[in-house]
């Protein structure tokens, strides 16, 4: 793992393609994190997510990445994105195979836990899923054939943290909202294409204010489940 700082960008030709680039997210150990890149970060006001971001800049295996991760003083922000180009290799191998590429990363970055790896598959028949906590399941991977689900299951699964994600077909696409009764009105809160985003936004936002339920529906009616969340997590379905 080769570290670069900000001012040798130009010096090294660092640079991240594509449109978009790749991009993984990791929880991280985030006050570890600084102290384990012997290099500088840099602020940018506006970083590839939106709102200012701190990047750290490196090359692993050839490959350029950019680490970043939200300035934030929100301690609850537990969590990096890690920003690559793609590399002719994972035409053949496949783009999860990023990871094999990521395994020098600081500690602080569990390489072994991605949270969610970009592909480029556009119609996907196989999903990589992790089963969250809270009562859904969080996509990590679009795969293009069922052969590169179980390559990447096979790999995540040497780490028992992995033991429970599993291989389904992609959601059915919709209007899921999560929306809230205030003074007898339904308030639409977020609008998502899949449940699991719906929901995930929901479980989050309920942290934040557990008096009053969400509930999650498809507005498309193309399907008749609904979900209650209280405290971060699913309490209810009706189906």
């Amino acid at each position: 793992m080769d570290w670069i700082k900000f001012e040798e960008l130009e010096e090294e030709k660092f640079e991240v393609r594509g449109s978009p680039p790749q991009y993984l997210e990791f929880p991280c150990d985030v006050t570890g994190l600084a102290a384990e890149i012997p290099t500088e970060a840099h602020f940018e006001k506006e970083g590839f997510i939106q709102g200012p971001t701190l990047h750290w800049y490196a090359r692993a295996a050839g490959r350029p990445l950019i680490i970043e991760h939200e300035d934030s003083s929100r301690r609850e922000i537990q969590r990096v994105f890690i920003h690559t180009s793609y590399l002719p290799i994972q035409d053949r191998s496949g783009d999860w195979t990023v990871l094999l590429d990521l395994l020098e990363l600081p500690k602080s970055i569990p390489v072994m836990h991605p949270t969610f790896i970009l592909s480029r598959t556009t119609h996907p028949k196989n999903v990589v899923y992790r089963p969250q906590a809270a009562g859904w399941n969080s996509v990590i991977y679009y795969a293009s054939s069922l052969t590169e689900a179980e390559q990447l299951l096979a790999f995540l699964t040497r780490d028992s943290f992995n033991e429970a994600c599993f291989i389904g077909p992609p959601e059915p696409e919709g209007l899921w909202s999560a929306t809230r009764n205030e003074d007898s009105q339904e308030k639409i809160l977020c609008t998502y294409l899949t449940r699991n985003a719906a929901l995930s936004f929901a479980c989050t936002l309920s942290l934040q204010d557990s008096s009053k339920p969400l509930l999650v529906k498809d507005r498309s009616h193309n399907s008749s489940d609904q979900y209650f969340v209280s405290g971060g997590k699913v309490v209810d379905r009706l189906s």
